[in-house]
């Protein structure tokens, strides 16, 4: 006989309580939800890339700065 714990169970529950909530939404609403993900992602990418020539330009300007001077 298997004997479950509280903690055990309260984990059960909480799993069982998310994937109903998954179950129930519509196909509409699990589309939106999968294109906000996508476009969250999109924007992260998007200012990494932004950062990126930032920084790359930064650098330049230090660097052609220096050169000046000596």
């Amino acid at each position: 006989m298997t004997v479950y714990t509280k903690t055990w169970k309260k984990k059960k529950k909480a799993v069982t309580d998310s994937k109903n909530a998954y179950e129930s939404l519509s196909a509409t609403q699990t589309k939106q939800i999968s294109q906000a993900k996508n476009y969250q992602a999109t924007i992260t990418t998007a200012q990494s890339n932004i950062q990126a020539i930032n920084d790359s330009l930064a650098y330049y300007y230090k660097s052609e700065k220096t050169k000046g001077k000596n």
